[in-house]
This record gives structure tokens, sequence and C-alpha cells, in this order.
């Protein structure tokens, strides 16, 4: 940086020539976006969990890019497999009226994937590809 800053980092995992998983790209594909075109309509509200189904028969996990679209204060989304408890992390984190991005890879749950709000706002989720054994 050319400022002095703090920084947090949230380990999400590690990769290992020896892991169980394989990688399968793909071109990027919309599955979720909060504003139209998907299951869920509208902004997920603070403290509100939502679930969407990537879509791709035996995958234990998708990779691709999480955003936040104007949130209505500071705040951030925690994209999380599901039925497992959000924690203290961020997926990613905007200020108010920001829409930002961030690349994960994300853990699936019969196929389902959950995203908690902790600030009201829009979601995206844009695959780059999945994971399967």
């Amino acid at each position: 940086t050319n400022a002095d800053v703090d920084v947090i980092v949230d380990l999400t995992g590690t990769f290992a020539a020896s892991a169980p998983l394989r990688f399968v790209p793909s071109t990027p594909s919309r599955h979720l976006d909060t504003r139209g075109g998907s299951t869920w309509l509208g902004p997920i509200g603070m403290d509100q969990t939502i679930e969407f189904a990537p879509s791709v028969v035996g995958a234990v996990a998708v990779s691709g890019t999480i955003v936040i679209i104007e949130p209505v204060v500071d705040g951030y989304l925690t994209a999380t497999t599901c039925g497992q408890a959000p924690g203290q992390t961020s997926s990613v984190s905007a200020a108010r009226g920001e829409i930002v991005a961030n690349a994960l890879t994300l853990g699936l749950t019969d196929g389902k994937a959950c995203i908690a709000a902790y600030a009201a706002a829009h979601a995206v989720f844009d695959m780059t590809g999945w994971w399967v054994t």
C-alpha cells in the first residue's frame, strides 16, 4: 500500500497435490443475482441467510466471485456451507453504497450454498469452476 493500513487475513482452506478434490474450470456463469434473474429477488436483509444452488452435478465445492452491491450501511456478506454457522469472517466487505467483489471457494451441502448478510444488500455469485472427488 502507499499508506499505513490494518490487514485481516481469513484462511478458508489450503491446497495440496495429494488433496482428494480436483478442480474443473468453467466459463464464468452467474448463479445468483438478487437484483433479478435468480430464484431470490430483492436484497438480503441484515442477519438473514439465503440459500442458492450452483447446479453442478457431483460438485462438493465451487469457486467464483461474490459481489456485495450497495449495502445500506457498512457491512459484509459471508458465504458458507449451508448448515454451518457463518462465524465471524467475511467473504466480501463494503462501505455503505459501494460495490465490491471478492474471489472465493465455497463448500456445498446437497448441491447448495448459503450467503449470510451483515448489512442489507444485493448479492451476486459468478462461478468459475467446481471441485469434484
